[in-house]
């Protein structure tokens, strides 16, 4: 859990960068990119709980699951 997802992002204190979160997170949007849900939608929603500087780690696995 300790071993980070990205080692290009410095997110200290923000949300876990780790290949834990990456593996659930990427699997929770491959879902939701099944049932329909654009990028769009799932930024939308993940907005409501988590904070704008969490956003370059949800960015990078956006961009595996809905390219960039």
């Amino acid at each position: 859990m300790k071993t980070k997802a990205f080692t290009d992002l410095e997110l200290e204190g923000t949300y876990p960068n780790n290949i834990v979160e990456q593996q659930a997170f990427t699997k929770q949007f491959k879902f939701l990119q099944e049932q329909g849900k654009s990028r769009k939608d799932v930024t939308k929603m993940i907005s409501r709980y988590y904070d704008q500087e969490d956003s370059p780690f949800f960015d990078k696995l956006l961009d595996t699951v809905y390219g960039k």
